[in-house]
């Protein structure tokens, strides 16, 4: 009896202990101050996972009028909609996946019957499309053999291009040993849509200079790719999975022109984040999730400058730009134009062939944008409307033309491509101009030839910077400047889980930081206003 009474007594202790510590440890990181920059899909869950341990004192600081970031689901009328941004799901097994899938909100990606054109409107012969069809299937198969890591050389991996590997083994396969060799025109067609297919994907301009191996051995994806139900955006399926904190937090219209470190001693804030307009936001912890488009054009946003190899991994690593055009027409067009349910039009241009390997042009000012377009599509989500995908150098191009130069140019496209002359002009355009856009720079991220050359990964980029004081042994007990986003996740750069994810990563990253300095390095949370200048 006296036994189990004493049992029941040192449970009681160790449960008041338990609740001392827990009640403890979320005070002290209650008072933590962190602020993050940017509202897109890595901010926000840095700041969802943020409250779920505890921390109270959270400043989203966001330059837009709206939260999102490359995620950007334009309403319509009627309940209609436009994914001006990321649309796809990459895979299963990764939390973006795993809550829409749960709420059943994903389909699968369409399949059916594609048609292709030539500039001058004219299909594929029997024969032109067989050998069109086989060159495609020789692309999509060397390139799949590229995330096989024991399939190349140490020197390949690091200093030789996906496609020009890609493009000598194409060449071998279709018995075109020298670079001079008449290539069958469909064949020619066939691997030019291919490239600007898969610049969809990776959004490098010019693969042959620039796509490294690693984007194919490094990137991790189990399963296929899908799509958010044509009744949801993707907006608000990410703000349903992350929005979970207060909505206090958030600030929009602060963009941010300075992120400084402070002096021991002559502040109680260990760092300064200024706004363009001069508000200030004292901070323990800063996590910068701004896209690698807007690190590479902002270099003095750090004070002090970030290390030299920080800045040489953040020029290095590569970002690039893809550009949907939304076309809305006066009344349907696509049933007209293709009554066999074509889902999409490619588009083959026919006397232009940029070579196997792929080689495109510099940018001037002679070129049209439209060489680079891909295909049109009807969007399922928005009636009467198409989408126009274009890639490469002409997605940069295609940024910097008004609405109207882009609705007419677009609007010859379509009616050379279909050899239909009673094509109605389209009324609207509906885009984001992310390359023109200075709060992203781009689209997303890709692994660069340079990066593998300077052994770079999207690690480097998610090093965090400006250590705490240093343990007695020598340990870094924690990090003030810590960065997130897709471009800074090793295993899913450039996708929206990979952004989730790296927000999460850096969340508990802070967390750690907390369990073992207490509240060793921060002053209290009050007073702040002492700090601000307004």
């Amino acid at each position: 009896m006296w036994t189990g009474t004493l049992a029941v007594a040192l449970i009681f202790v160790s449960s008041i202990e338990a609740r001392a510590s827990s009640s403890a440890a979320t005070s002290s990181r209650s008072g933590v101050r962190v602020v993050i920059i940017g509202a897109g899909a890595a901010g926000l869950s840095a700041a969802q996972r943020l409250n779920e341990l505890g921390f109270r004192h959270v400043t989203i600081l966001e330059a837009q009028n709206r939260t999102g970031g490359r995620v950007f689901s334009q309403d319509r009328e009627n309940n209609a909609f436009v994914e001006l941004g990321a649309e796809q799901v990459h895979g299963s097994g990764q939390p973006f996946y795993d809550f829409a899938h749960g709420k059943g909100l994903l389909v699968p990606m369409p399949t059916g019957l594609d048609d292709f054109r030539t500039d001058t409107g004219k299909q594929l012969e029997t024969s032109e499309k067989w050998s069109f069809d086989n060159a495609v299937t020789t692309f999509s198969q060397i390139t799949r053999s590229m995330s096989d890591k024991s399939t190349l050389t140490s020197d390949m991996l690091r200093h030789v291009s996906v496609e020009t590997n890609r493009g000598s083994q194409f060449r071998r396969r279709h018995h075109l040993s020298e670079l001079n060799s008449t290539l069958p025109e469909a064949v020619s067609l066939a691997y030019d849509y291919s490239i600007r297919l898969e610049i969809i994907e990776t959004s490098c301009p010019a693969p042959m200079k620039l796509l490294s191996h690693r984007y194919y051995t490094d990137f991790k994806q189990h399963g296929d790719n899908f799509l958010v139900h044509p009744n949801t955006s993707y907006t608000s399926l990410l703000r349903e999975m992350t929005m979970t904190f207060p909505p206090s937090w958030i600030e929009l219209n602060r963009a941010v022109s300075r992120i400084s470190l402070t002096t021991p001693g002559q502040s109680s804030s260990p760092i300064m984040v200024e706004a363009a307009d001069g508000t200030m936001w004292p901070a323990d912890h800063v996590i910068v999730t701004v896209s690698l488009g807007v690190l590479k054009s902002c270099p003095s946003l750090f004070d002090p400058p970030l290390p030299m190899k920080k800045r040489e991994a953040i020029s290095k690593s590569g970002f690039g730009n893809v550009a949907k055009l939304f076309l809305t027409f006066p009344l349907p067009v696509w049933k007209d134009l293709f009554p066999n349910g074509s889902r999409l039009l490619g588009l083959l241009w026919t006397n232009n062939s940029r070579g196997i390997p792929y080689n495109p042009p510099k940018v001037n000012q002679t070129m049209f944008w439209y060489r680079d377009a891909v295909h049109f599509a009807p969007v399922p989500t928005a009636p009467n409307t198409l989408l126009l995908w274009v890639t490469g150098v002409g997605a940069d191009l295609v940024d910097g033309l008004s609405d109207e130069q882009v609705l007419d140019d677009s609007w010859a496209l379509l009616k050379n491509f279909t050899a239909n002359s009673t094509v109605p002009r389209p009324v609207k355009l509906t885009r984001e101009t992310w390359s023109a856009n200075p709060f992203a720079r781009g689209t997303y991220s890709y692994f660069s030839l340079e990066s593998s050359k300077a052994n770079f990964t999207p690690a480097d980029l998610a090093e965090p910077e400006w250590n705490y004081e240093t343990t007695s042994n020598g340990g870094i007990l924690g990090h003030r400047l810590l960065f997130a986003g897709e471009a800074t996740e090793p295993d899913f750069f450039s996708t929206v889980h990979g952004a989730v994810l790296s927000g999460q990563r850096e969340a508990n990253r802070i967390e750690l930081c907390a369990n073992e300095c207490k509240e060793r390095y921060w002053k209290p949370a009050v007073g702040w206003l002492n700090d601000i200048k307004l």
